[in-house]
């Protein structure tokens, strides 16, 4: 069983070191971006579903609203670049990838899981993952990552870097996940309507 959970960002603008493409490798620009996340489970819950979509909207959701409105940076891209466009932006990210559609849809595939893993789940749910994101960068062109593409990347999660107006949209729960302090997010166990 798979469900599909669809997110929009006005996205991450940024340069796409690298690219064949001039105006991508020289130019700064954004995409109006769609984000399909795909959860599996071996089991569906005590509601008969893979996973309430209201727990994937909380931290998940917080989590992919960082990327809108805010310039993503390559950690490996030039310096001085990243300090200038850093003085006149509030919200940016710097990325342990090439921010291009395939790299961010291994990287989100990633950090999705890390966050799903950090998820105490309370009703029943079983083995809960993010298999697939697909990375709609414009209306015509995407980058689709499954769970084993993950393996293609180095640790995403440790080697980003969020700037304050960024963490400052975060709930407590994500910040305290992100940054290291808290181990899980706990999910309250509805009362059972129909005896199971």
């Amino acid at each position: 069983m798979e469900i599909r959970k669809l997110f929009r960002v006005e996205a991450a603008q940024h340069v796409v070191r690298n690219a064949t493409s001039f105006r991508c490798s020289h130019s700064v620009h954004n995409h109006g971006v769609q984000i399909e996340l795909f959860f599996k489970s071996d089991r569906l819950d005590n509601a008969q579903m893979v996973c309430d979509f209201g727990i994937l909207k909380g931290v998940v959701g917080k989590f992919i609203d960082s990327f809108d409105h805010c310039m993503a940076f390559w950690c490996k891209d030039d310096p001085e670049y990243i300090r200038d466009m850093q003085k006149w932006n509030d919200r940016w990210i710097i990325l342990p990838v090439n921010p291009t559609a395939e790299a961010l849809s291994i990287y989100l595939c990633a950090a999705v899981n890390y966050l799903i893993s950090k998820v105490k789940f309370a009703n029943g749910e079983g083995n809960v993952y993010c298999s697939r994101v697909i990375y709609h960068e414009t209306s015509t062109g995407y980058a689709e990552a499954i769970k084993d593409d993950v393996d293609l990347l180095p640790d995403a999660i440790g080697e980003t870097e969020f700037s304050d107006g960024v963490v400052s949209d975060w709930t407590e729960e994500l910040v305290g996940i992100m940054f290291g302090n808290k181990s899980f997010i706990e999910n309250k166990a509805p009362k059972l309507q129909v005896k199971l």
